[in-house]
């Protein structure tokens, strides 16, 4: 079993499935709690995206953008997915904000307030988790949702119309239900749950293959061991095969109406690095560094989560539901950790990266939660030696990174990292350059801190719990503060995208056909071409007299040196902006 608060002259005692130290709250006190909580993070994450007005990721939030609104009934576009990668689950959910004669600006933030709707709700599952599987007192659990809630692997996600958004509840509520389920293995309703959530998972992003795999993986493994019966095995697999063709059929609805523009030679490039010899060397470090900044980004509370879990799957004492849930959850990272390092691997601007960690970070609420329920179940001693090598773990880590970056640098290259790689370390940025090392003690800096006053004040003053709510309360703080402090990032941002003027006050209308020259700055013309109709806008090559059935194009605009001129092709030179480097042009 679980062990919960130590008790004098015994050091740990166990709990009894849903019993804690502590009396739950009345259904009338705890639901009211939970709406409240739920409602401050919808709340936050709006607040949160009120000054975006237009797309910032591109070309990822144009791709499911565009998917989405052909789901509503809109014309087609690009997406910058190919047919072994595609997924079109997110962007049917966000298929409403397309309903009804929106501009495309209205669009874009009920988008925003569906992001909002979604992802928040990883503060109920994360009280759920700590509550009914991790058996954490109630005012922990609520209070340590609160602050996974807000963690930026999480809540940043809402600003960008991204399948992120989905997957840290999705990671959550997958776990959750494999605990669930396997405490009534008997139960066909919770197996079909349980699979359907991986399903689900699967629909959303190519992540979900990985999670989609493990868990069938579980299921057989689970009936071979008799641990549940065979229709047990049948609703799951059912469930599953079922939601892929679900998905398939969405695919298959979308018909013609859009292009994929993504790379499809995924094999064809590993092979390549494979045969350079270069493939493992760069694979290894993809990995290390996702390793390094995931443990960093959370404070330390992640390694927790990973001791904790191995603790809890070696030991037969713990519940077998618990087990089992933490060894899926624990293989999925894995999983997940290798098979996007292979990815990135295949990638060229993405082995120029100090750090990618935007596909890892969804697991980080999970083993956070795992982390902080660890601090409370173990043996004070044996806290002692996890904070110890949490510790170490994470500043030799970042040593390492630091080394890697130092040496690159000293040969003339650069390793970068962005937005939406390394959220948290832009944060940190806002007061001035951060290294890898300086980062990683930082952060390490808060955790240790969080640690003191959970487990490092003598037993007789942390029994009453004031001084647990106070750690979690400077997690909850610290996540905030970050989240607010990436705003002049993503402000930043925005301006760096944000055309002006518009194409609607150049005299362009919905239905009007839109070209661009080649050379033409490619984010600045996807949200010139948002501002009317952001349907497809087509290349043409620079030397190339356009279209007949071309109305506008859009091109360099250089006044040092004239790279397109509309003149020669019957065209009249409308406006734009030198700043911005584009010019609109009419027949």
């Amino acid at each position: 079993m679980l062990e919960t608060e130590a008790s004098p002259g015994s050091g740990v005692r166990s709990a009894e499935p849903g019993r804690t130290d502590e009396r739950s709250p009345g259904r009338r006190l705890l639901i009211p709690l939970l709406v409240a909580g739920y409602l401050a993070n919808v709340l936050l994450r709006i607040w949160l995206t009120h000054r975006i007005t237009l797309p910032i990721a591109h070309t990822d939030e144009d791709s499911y953008l565009n998917t989405a609104r052909v789901f509503a009934g809109g014309p087609g576009g690009f997406s910058s997915e190919n047919n072994l990668l595609r997924r079109v689950g997110y962007a049917w959910l966000i298929s409403p904000a397309f309903l009804g004669d929106h501009s495309f600006g209205t669009s874009y933030r009920l988008v925003h307030v569906l992001n909002a709707i979604y992802n928040s709700t990883i503060f109920p599952l994360a009280y759920l988790f700590a509550r009914s599987a991790l058996r954490m007192p109630w005012r922990r659990s609520f209070v340590l949702a609160l602050a996974v809630g807000v963690m930026p692997a999480t809540a940043f996600w809402s600003e960008l119309a991204m399948t992120d958004v989905m997957l840290a509840p999705l990671t959550v509520a997958w776990v959750l239900m494999i605990v669930l389920w396997l405490r009534r293995p008997a139960s066909l309703w919770w197996s079909a749950g349980a699979a359907a959530v991986a399903g689900v998972y699967y629909m959303i992003h190519v992540r979900g293959l990985v999670i989609l795999a493990v868990h069938l993986g579980l299921v057989l493994v689970l009936a071979i061991a008799r641990q549940i019966r065979f229709r047990s095995l049948v609703v799951a697999v059912v469930t599953a095969v079922a939601l892929v063709a679900v998905h398939q059929g969405l695919v298959i609805s979308l018909g013609d109406k859009l292009y994929l523009a993504g790379d499809a030679n995924v094999a064809a490039s590993a092979a390549k690095q494979f045969s350079s010899g270069s493939l493992a060397k760069i694979m290894t470090l993809i990995i290390g560094s996702q390793l390094w900044y995931v443990s960093a980004a959370t404070f330390g509370l992640v390694v927790l989560g990973w001791l904790f879990g191995l603790r809890i799957v070696r030991r037969r004492e713990e519940p077998s539901s618990l087990r089992w849930a933490m060894a899926a959850g624990l293989t999925a990272t894995i999983g997940v950790i290798v098979g996007c390092a292979l990815l990135l691997a295949t990638t060229p601007s993405a082995t120029k990266d100090l750090i990618y960690a935007r596909y890892i970070e969804a697991f980080a609420p999970l083993w956070t939660l795992v982390g902080v329920a660890g601090l409370t179940a173990v043996r004070r001693v044996t806290a002692r030696w996890w904070m110890l090598f949490t510790a170490a773990a994470v500043l030799l880590s970042g040593l390492l990174e630091q080394l890697r970056l130092d040496r690159v640098v000293a040969k003339g290259g650069r390793l970068g990292h962005g937005l939406f790689s390394a959220p948290e370390m832009i944060a940190v940025e806002r007061f001035g350059p951060v290294e890898p090392l300086y980062f990683s003690a930082l952060m390490l800096a808060v955790g240790v801190v969080v640690f003191l006053l959970v487990r490092g004040v003598p037993e007789r003053w942390s029994r009453r719990g004031g001084l647990w709510i106070a750690g979690l309360v400077l997690v909850l703080v610290a996540n905030v503060a970050m989240l607010a402090g990436l705003r002049p990032s993503t402000a930043g941002q925005l301006a760096r995208v944000t055309p002006t003027p518009t194409l609607a006050a150049l005299g362009v209308s919905e239905g009007d056909r839109i070209y661009a020259t080649r050379n033409a700055p490619r984010i600045l013309m996807l949200n010139l071409a948002h501002a009317v109709t952001w349907d497809n806008v087509r290349i043409i090559e620079n030397d190339v007299p356009p279209p007949a059935d071309a109305e506008y194009v859009i091109a360099v605009w250089n006044p040092a040196r004239v790279t397109w001129n509309g003149e020669q092709y019957g065209f009249k030179y409308v406006g734009g902006n030198v700043g911005q480097n584009w010019a609109l042009w009419r027949r």
